[in-house]
């Protein structure tokens, strides 16, 4: 513990113990591989990696669209403004995913693993 003017506060970090105390949580937290906050959490986690792929993707539209100009390519145009829109409809449509499902998990910030586990 570390003394800051009068308080006593622990100070926290990444250690064994800390390490020590997921690893008993976990069973908790996913009672087995095929459950609803497993599926739910891997549902999350890839619609997550497959937005931030689309915001990637939707970052590089800018500099395809100076080189198109650039070129004066109206066909090429019309291709980079079909690929921008799409991939915005794309990202619109994972967000929306993403937080209808993340509703299901989180209720105000709290997670309810029982309404979970109790089914819809």
């Amino acid at each position: 513990m570390e003394k800051q003017s009068g308080i006593q506060t622990k100070s926290h970090r990444f250690d064994l113990e800390f390490f020590k105390r997921f690893f008993r949580l976990l069973p908790w937290l996913f009672p087995s591989w095929i459950s609803k906050p497993v599926l739910l959490f891997v549902l999350l986690l890839c619609l997550g990696l497959l937005e931030q792929y689309i915001i990637y993707n939707i970052g590089m539209v800018p500099s395809k669209y100076y080189k198109v100009l650039g070129n004066k390519d109206h066909d090429g145009f019309w291709k980079q403004t079909a690929i921008a829109v799409s991939l915005i409809v794309s990202e619109a449509f994972v967000s929306a995913i993403y937080i209808r499902h993340k509703k299901k998990f989180f209720v105000s910030g709290i997670p309810t693993y029982p309404k979970l586990l109790a089914g819809p």
